[in-house]
């Protein structure tokens, strides 16, 4: 459902179009006297942030340090793989940022998921989210009342100062391009259109939407990192006061109960139990093995809970 790990080129390519469409509304400004900067040397790059805001040389260099991210935010340790979610531990993976004072658009929205239900659960609350949150885009389909990052590459949004801003080659750049709720349907990140008459509780390499009381929970799965790794994403939502879903916090697990047969692709995580708590989507990354060089078909059971509609869900992985 998300914008997964590509090469660096993919990056690169990627931040180009998002730029050239952000840059005729950029409002340039020169940094070249600016007082408060500080220099932050991020996976070998020195970079600035320069008054809340991340200076960059170019845009090759943006894209390189954000190739870089997910070596941070998704350890690879095999065989004792750890999931980290994007909100389970309510952190950014760059702690050098942090600890410089820089504020992410991504840390507004780990805040945002943190805060959600104290505002969507009374009346009046939801106007307020609203207005404190107002940079996150708030589609307001149908019964979609989510808060949602407004932009599609979310570790670009890692990099993103508080209003969605960076400054490459001196110039003052918003990397904010979600504006629509077909923007987000592409990327995946809606609930899905069709799952009134899809409900269940077991599927192949996707569940559909599964609805107890005022909770839900949808899970999808795919390869990425040149077909090597398996994720498995389990996505929910709540009703509010108004009978509208959003975003939460919310705990899941994930189990690998049958590694495969006759070659068990996931065969170092058989019974492995991984937890998550944190809002939507809970991530869980699975290296698959090598056999003679070449990676081993998977075929594998993982069996998921969701705290929130108490519901146990088995998914069926079928990849080659």
């Amino acid at each position: 459902m998300k914008v997964k790990f590509i090469f660096i080129s993919a990056f690169v390519t990627l931040c180009a179009l998002c730029f050239s469409c952000a840059q005729e509304m950029s409002d340039k400004e020169n940094f070249a006297s600016d007082k408060e900067s500080i220099q932050i040397n991020l996976f070998g790059a020195i970079i600035e942030n320069r008054n809340g805001t991340l200076a960059f040389e170019n845009r090759e260099q943006l894209g390189e340090i954000i190739n870089s991210l997910p070596q941070l935010s998704t350890p690879i340790n095999h065989p004792s793989l750890r999931s980290t979610v994007s909100g389970g531990t309510n952190l950014t993976s760059i702690n050098s940022l942090r600890e410089n004072g820089f504020i992410s658009l991504y840390d507004v929205f780990v805040d945002a998921m943190n805060n959600a239900e104290y505002y969507y659960e009374r009346p009046g609350g939801y106007e307020e989210f609203k207005k404190k949150y107002n940079v996150m885009f708030f589609p307001e389909y149908e019964d979609d009342y989510s808060a949602y990052i407004p932009v599609s590459n979310k570790d670009l949004a890692k990099l993103a100062d508080k209003n969605g801003d960076v400054i490459i080659s001196g110039e003052r750049i918003s990397v904010i391009d979600i504006f629509s709720y077909e923007q987000l349907q592409q990327l995946g990140r809606t609930p899905p259109s069709n799952a009134v008459t899809l409900r269940a509780t077991t599927g192949v390499n996707k569940i559909a939407e599964e609805v107890v009381g005022e909770n839900k929970v949808w899970v999808n799965s795919n390869l990425f990192s040149g077909n090597s790794l398996v994720n498995v994403e389990v996505c929910f939502r709540k009703k509010g006061l108004l009978g509208v879903w959003y975003n939460h916090n919310s705990g899941t697990s994930a189990q690998i109960t049958e590694a495969g047969f006759p070659y068990p692709s996931l065969r170092d995580y058989d019974d492995t139990h991984y937890e998550e708590f944190g809002f939507s989507s809970h991530d869980y990354h699975y290296a698959r093995a090598l056999l003679n060089g070449y990676l081993i078909p998977v075929n594998a059971k993982v069996k998921i809970y969701h705290a929130g509609t108490g519901k146990t869900l088995t998914l069926t992985l079928q990849y080659n």
